[in-house]
């Protein structure tokens, strides 16, 4: 949809698969890029945001043996 310009029925089809898994980070960047291209940054952002959080990796120590 949202190649075709049809900004409205992409976000909801993005909804939609959130409702239906909401760790489905690709629709989180898809819905903030609709936003960016709307010019409504603060809501990109938020997706931004919520995308990065959810999905950031654990961070891991890496210690020499016997350390």
């Amino acid at each position: 949809y949202g190649e075709l310009g049809e900004t409205e029925k992409a976000l909801e089809a993005y909804r939609k698969a959130l409702k239906i898994d909401g760790q489905y980070k690709d629709a989180f960047f898809n819905i903030g890029r609709i936003y960016h291209l709307k010019k409504d940054f603060v809501q990109a952002t938020a997706c931004s945001i919520i995308r990065i959080e959810r999905h950031r990796a654990p961070l891991t120590v890496n210690r020499e043996p016997g350390t």
